[in-house]
């Protein structure tokens, strides 16, 4: 990863909507600059990671994960930043 890049959009997301989003308030979750995978680059011009969570969300829902299959796959990128 090079200087001013940033890593997986959903890593980013999670971290951004976490205090906001209940499904991911129990996952330990915090602001990029504390996890390794992260905090090299925490902003991306023009990107807002909250709302962009919102709209990964509504396109799961689309392509039909429901809420608990979308807490899983949340959950698993939280465990990728916790072991990271």
């Amino acid at each position: 990863q090079t200087a001013g890049e940033r890593n997986y959009h959903i890593f980013y997301q999670v971290c951004g909507a976490s205090s906001s989003q209940k499904m991911l308030q129990d996952l330990g979750l915090a602001e990029a600059t504390v996890f390794k995978f992260t905090k090299t680059c925490t902003t991306a011009n023009g990107i807002d990671d909250a709302p962009s969570f919102d709209r990964t969300k509504q396109a799961l829902h689309f392509i039909g994960f429901d809420a608990q299959s979308q807490q899983s796959i949340f959950a698993a990128v939280s465990a990728v930043l916790h072991v990271g």
